[in-house]
């Protein structure tokens, strides 16, 4: 025998969102986790282009000195200089422009090496960009779904309250 009552079976199957939620969560630990594994194979790098950037500045300062070294004997060398100018500038040259050219060989390798650490820093930063990416896009993805999941239950309620309001009419 029927009672008259009428009864709504209001559980709602999450499973799916849970496993969207739980499959973006992994995403974000691991795009964490490539994030510190990145910044820490990044940091010896750092420190070694501070290393190469001083060491090649220092370079480059020697070798604008030796060039301006270098000036100063071909003026002293031009015509109309004093024989002793003239003299001395003559013996000191091949020094300077021997070690003008051996400068601009240290500065060309630091330099070299220089960029090329630069590149691999500029390659980690990318890894680290799209890993940050990765986490704002999958986080927004899992706050869209939680809300989603959120508004379901809302709307749900909702419709029970309702039915249950028109259900009441028939008393």
């Amino acid at each position: 025998m029927s009672d008259g009552k009428i009864v709504f079976n209001t559980k709602i199957d999450n499973s799916q969102v849970d496993k969207d939620l739980k499959y973006l969560e992994n995403k974000i630990r691991k795009a964490e986790e490539s994030i510190t594994k990145n910044e820490n194979a990044k940091l010896p790098l750092v420190n070694q282009a501070k290393d190469l950037g001083a060491r090649l500045d220092a370079a480059k300062a020697s070798a604008h000195m030796l060039q301006e070294e270098l000036t100063a004997i071909n003026q002293a060398m031009a015509p109309g200089s004093a024989p002793d100018d003239y003299t001395a500038a003559a013996a000191n040259l091949p020094k300077v422009q021997a070690a003008l050219k051996e400068q601009e060989k240290e500065v060309a390798v630091l330099q070299k090496q220089w960029d090329a650490v630069n590149k691999k820093i500029d390659d980690y930063d990318a890894k680290i960009k799209t890993a940050r990416d990765s986490i704002t896009a999958n986080t927004a993805k899992a706050a869209k779904l939680t809300a989603q999941q959120n508004s379901v239950g809302v709307k749900m309620q909702q419709a029970f309250t309702k039915a249950s309001n028109a259900a009441e009419k028939f008393r």
